[in-house]
């Protein structure tokens, strides 16, 4: 969601107004402007991201893949640790991941 608000910010958008989470009985193309949304899981796939941008012949993807849950285990325990600190405020894992 945080890669499609960005995405949606630098088109000049908003995420609530582009975002299209199902394409269920619909085949057709996008519209211009949808940023679309879909899910896989299955196996043993721990996390998989992948933003692409289509266009006729072309296809710009950026990517991100966890082999293990450990990786975001290692993360929510440096979030425990940072929360237990922090003064009382509002906090987002950028300040985590700053310390």
């Amino acid at each position: 969601l945080f890669l499609g608000e960005v995405l949606a910010s630098a088109v000049g958008s908003d995420l609530e107004e582009s975002a299209v989470f199902t394409r269920r009985g619909r085949s057709e193309k996008r519209r211009a402007g949808e940023i679309g949304f879909a899910v896989v899981r299955g196996g043993d796939v721990a996390g998989e991201h992948r933003v692409m941008f289509l266009g006729d012949g072309e296809i710009l993807e950026v990517s991100h893949r966890a082999g293990s849950r450990k990786a975001f285990a290692l993360g929510a325990a440096r979030a425990a640790l940072f929360a237990a600190r922090a003064e009382k405020g509002v906090y987002g894992m950028a300040d985590v991941l700053a310390e």
